[in-house]
């Protein structure tokens, strides 16, 4: 017998060998795409953290100093291959028999239904029986910690959503593992809506493949931005299913601590007594094993607080309302850094505690210990309480009432006054009928026809914006923020007077933006602010918005990741705004949104006149039909939102060609041609 299969406990198995990554030529590879950009996270410090010098270990440290690998996410990957499947092991064997490093990650060759075994300090895979499946094209929907409730969330909801929004209508097959063992994965079927009829149940037999599709890897501690897309979708499943969609939402308010009483490891040995302390800072005692996940997603929803010791119920902060507060509570040795990023992600006030657990002299033995139960000094706990609930505070205070997980925008009510108002949710702003200001600089608003008295000055900023279109843009941030996700890359289509880019830099607190237009510049109080701002502000004079190979090369020159958000506020024509959008649209970051400003100019009482002086041009309008006509093309465009003079679409998920994406492709209509206005 061959020194790479052995026979263990009567089956044959052979030596693992890897694959770091996929050989299309000798994996016999048929397509590779990015489904979601790799991105780089905020990293805030932690509003409470205590600081125990022997802890500084190789876990240790990755908490309290949070290394770069952790704020990095990388590209999430999607290949195709003829494949083997382990079994409920969920590895992925390819054609060149080598396993898919990523895919078995969380193998575990001790449990006896698992088709791996560790023997001679080497992990060998069971080679038979084999089946085949039936012809057609799969996609894999699991991994192996398909039991583990905070696995799934962040490893296989983003995979689940990517499917039901791309895939499934495409024929593609899903495959997981039998739902009467994996009750997570049945609920979040059903949330997400995703056809039961095509699902394939996976044995716990090695499946060969013809057409699978797999994704390079995710996990706790290498988690995408597409988690919080898909954690929107599901909550907005929720929240419909339960009445509760699209209505705004009172500020969460609830003080939870998440107990580990029904765990075997890592308890807190004192938790009757910190319980009772907590209670009466109106606290309440949950389990979440007692619960359903729409019933936790429903609860966290509304959570203000959240203590716990570190497991896997913490997972549920991602259900958390932008700003609520997490105070994690480290066993000695089990310091870990995954959901401080996730809070990171969620935008949420993270602080952690790391208690004591007796059982060794120092952290480094820490593989004896993991799972070792613990203690933690209560007025440390309490202290830790207030600090978070008091972190809560000025921030998210909003005058208008606290705007907490919204769908796309609704229609608000608008007013205006001569009384300049602050707008608390951005710093330093102050707006009125005829400028914002933030702190050091002040830029003049359109206000009924009073354009002529700034075009001459080079001296201020102005731009040809009023207060109207304000309210639009916050809506668009506040959109923003109940995501998670600000803006850092903006692309500023129309530069004119200048003013806009220090709008756009402030009001999103923008990490980058860049200006294009066609005149030849330079405009000067652009260039003044940018002087100011030279590693944030950048300007393109003479590029015309239909050059597309100019746009493309500005793009793909100026940005280093996807752009967050576009504002067309050039031409206003047809032609030229539509090939704008052509070009720019699949760089847009999915969730990202592009505006296109003055879309309803030809419907004004001046357009109606026969010596209009654009009356030679079609409406703008027309991109705007057919914008809502290709979001019945799934995946495309989540929503469009339209308001006087402001009209704005949020990029869907499905990836699209960058140099060849041609809206009439994404717009079937019946043979017909559609009549420009």
């Amino acid at each position: 017998m061959s020194a790479e299969i052995r026979e263990i406990s009567g089956a044959f198995y052979k030596a693992v060998r890897f694959a770091e990554q996929l050989d299309q030529e000798n994996d016999g590879a048929t397509g590779f795409v990015e489904i979601w950009p790799g991105e780089i996270r905020n990293m805030p410090a932690a509003v409470v953290a205590n600081l125990l010098p022997y802890q500084f270990s190789w876990h240790g440290e990755s908490v309290y100093g949070m290394p770069e690998a952790f704020r990095h996410a990388s590209p999430l990957r999607m290949y195709s291959a003829p494949t083997a499947v382990i079994g409920h092991d969920g590895a992925v064997e390819l054609a060149s028999g080598l396993l898919y490093r990523p895919s078995t990650q969380f193998v575990k060759p001790h449990i006896a239904s698992s088709l791996f075994r560790q023997h001679d300090n080497q992990l060998w895979v069971r080679i038979e029986p084999e089946v085949n499946a039936p012809d057609g094209k799969y996609f894999a929907g699991f991994n192996a910690a398909w039991d583990n409730y905070a696995h799934v969330l962040t490893d296989t909801l983003p995979l689940l959503y990517f499917y039901r929004d791309y895939l499934m209508r495409e024929g593609y097959r899903l495959v997981v593992p039998p739902l009467s063992f994996a009750p997570l994965h049945d609920e979040l079927i059903e949330l997400l809506e995703i056809d039961r009829e095509q699902l394939y149940l996976m044995p716990n037999e090695r499946v060969r493949f013809g057409d699978l599709s797999f994704t390079t890897g995710i996990s706790l501690w290498s988690q995408t931005g597409l988690l919080n897309i898909a954690a929107e979708a599901l909550i907005d499943r929720v929240l419909g299913r339960t009445g509760n969609s699209g209505r705004a939402r009172q500020r969460p308010d609830k003080r939870l601590y998440l107990s580990r009483q029904d765990a075997t490891t890592r308890q807190l040995l004192h938790e009757p007594a910190l319980i009772k302390r907590l209670e009466r800072l109106g606290f309440e005692v949950i389990q979440c094993s007692q619960l359903n996940l729409e019933q936790q997603i429903l609860l966290f929803q509304q959570a203000e607080l959240v203590v716990a010791p570190h497991g896997a119920a913490l997972m549920n902060v991602l259900f958390c309302q932008r700003g609520a507060g997490v105070l994690e509570l480290f066993p000695e040795y089990c310091v870990q850094p995954h959901y401080r990023g996730l809070a990171a992600w969620r935008t949420l006030k993270y602080g952690y505690l790391v208690g004591t657990s007796f059982e060794q002299e120092n952290s480094r033995a820490v593989q004896d210990s993991w799972a070792s139960d613990f203690v933690i000094d209560e007025d440390l706990v309490i202290d830790g309480v207030v600090k978070l609930l008091d972190s809560r505070g000025a921030p998210l205070s909003d005058p208008a009432g606290y705007q907490g997980h919204v769908t796309p925008p609704q229609t608000a009510e608008r007013t205006t006054s001569p009384v300049a108002q602050p707008l608390q949710r951005v710093k330093d702003c102050v707006i009125s009928d005829k400028a914002i200001s933030f702190g050091d600089i002040e830029i003049f608003l359109l206000n009924g026809d009073n354009s002529g008295d700034f075009l001459a000055r080079d001296d201020l900023f102005f731009m040809a914006k009023n207060a109207a279109y304000i309210a639009g843009y916050d809506e668009i941030r506040r959109d923003f923020e109940t995501r998670s996700m600000m803006p850092r890359t903006v692309l500023e289509i129309g530069i004119f007077r200048g003013g806009s880019a220090p709008f756009l830099h402030r009001f999103f607190n923008a990490e980058r933006v860049v200006c294009v237009d066609r005149v030849q510049g330079p405009v000067i109080p652009l260039e003044n602010y940018r002087s100011r701002y030279p590693n944030v502000i950048t300007a393109h004079y003479g590029v015309d918005q239909a050059d597309r190979t100019a746009m493309r090369e500005v793009i793909e020159t100026d940005f280093a990741e996807p752009i967050d958000l576009v504002v067309d506020d050039a031409s206003h024509f047809y032609e030229e705004t539509k090939a704008a959008f052509e070009t720019v649209f699949p760089y847009v970051r999915p969730g990202g949104i592009y505006v296109v400003e003055d879309w309803s100019w030809a419907h004004d009482a001046g357009a109606q006149q026969p010596d209009h002086y654009w009356a030679d041009k079609p409406a703008l309008t027309n991109l705007i039909f057919q914008l809502v006509m290709m979001q019945c093309d799934p995946g495309i465009i989540d929503y469009i939102v339209m308001r006087p003079g402001l009209a704005w679409v949020r990029r869907g998920s499905r990836p699209l060609p960058k140099g060849s994406f041609c809206i009439d492709e994404h717009t079937p209509s019946r043979g017909r041609t559609l009549n420009l206005i």
